[in-house]
């Protein structure tokens, strides 16, 4: 079996392969919406632009609240693109499992509670591959191996004590 820090190590690969399924998968999404609506990537350019206007203007002392304005105005102008193609803008984010970390195992600078439950899935994993339960179920189960004397304190014989705790377990 792994060490704790290599179960952690391999949660945190598995983390990371779920953030870049995510981000594959919204740029996937991304430019098929862009390319049956190339007018979603015109608007989504110009709220870019806008941004970095306002970004610049911050920087270098310029008109930061008439940046900020047309900022608002690519933005509102980018929803209503949007709307019109039938998206939202957040359906071409990329989805993370982990809505706290965003799959990045980190949060504030401290590890994120999805890693410990990554790791205890492995961990799960790994007990489970190496256990003979992996082996057992209804259709290895042979009531032949119980005695078919009676055994005063079941009322009846192990056996069809067993064959009626086994016929309970299956319709459960």
């Amino acid at each position: 079996m792994r060490t704790k820090d290599e179960l952690f190590q391999e949660a945190l690969r598995h983390i990371a392969a779920r953030r870049q399924r995510a981000v594959t998968e919204a740029e996937r999404m991304r430019a098929a919406a862009y390319q049956i609506h190339p007018e979603l990537r015109e608007a989504e350019e110009a709220r870019t632009q806008a941004g970095l206007a306002l970004a610049m203007a911050a920087a270098r002392g310029g008109d930061r609240e008439s940046a900020a304005r047309a900022l608002e105005q690519a933005a509102a102008n980018r929803d209503r693109v949007f709307a019109a193609a039938g998206y939202a803008p957040e359906d071409l984010e990329p989805h993370y499992t982990c809505p706290v970390c965003g799959d990045t195992g980190t949060i504030n600078g401290a590890r994120c509670q999805c890693v410990a439950e990554v790791a205890r899935s492995l961990r799960r994993s790994e007990i489970n591959a190496a256990s003979p339960l992996a082996l057992c179920g209804f259709d290895t189960f042979l009531l032949d191996r119980y005695p078919t004397e009676p055994d005063p304190e079941l009322g009846g014989s192990p056996r069809e004590y067993m064959g009626k705790v086994l016929a309970y377990a299956r319709q459960y």
